[in-house]
């Protein structure tokens, strides 16, 4: 409430709605992680993390949709939850490893 009533004070700013509006919010998706000369140096690990698990999942295993009791390719609703992170309603899926050595490997480091 403080902060909106200083940011209307036309005395201090020339068109203070102009603060709110959509074209001034930063669509940047690293937002979380600071920007300019305080940025979170962590942001270049987490990223990079995240791509080379993903790419490994990727490289280690089939991943395609689940079969049914019928023998068909069962469709994922593509329904989402709402909230602050939007996130896919849980759906079956099938992970096949592509080979027996990519299997062993993921027992070996599974925790």
């Amino acid at each position: 409430l403080i902060i909106r009533r200083l940011s209307t004070r036309h005395h201090l700013f020339s068109t203070p709605i102009a603060l709110f509006r959509r074209t001034r919010i930063n669509p940047d998706p690293v937002f979380a992680f600071g920007y300019g000369r305080r940025a979170c140096p962590g942001q270049f690990m987490a990223f990079d993390s995240l791509w080379i698990i993903i790419a490994s999942l990727l490289a280690a295993f089939d991943i395609t949709k689940a079969f049914g009791e019928d023998g068909k390719e069962i469709e994922p609703s593509g329904e989402y939850l709402s909230g602050l992170a939007c996130i896919p309603l849980p759906f079956q899926s099938y992970i096949k490893p592509r080979s027996k050595r990519s299997a062993d490997l993921f027992k070996a480091t599974a925790m």
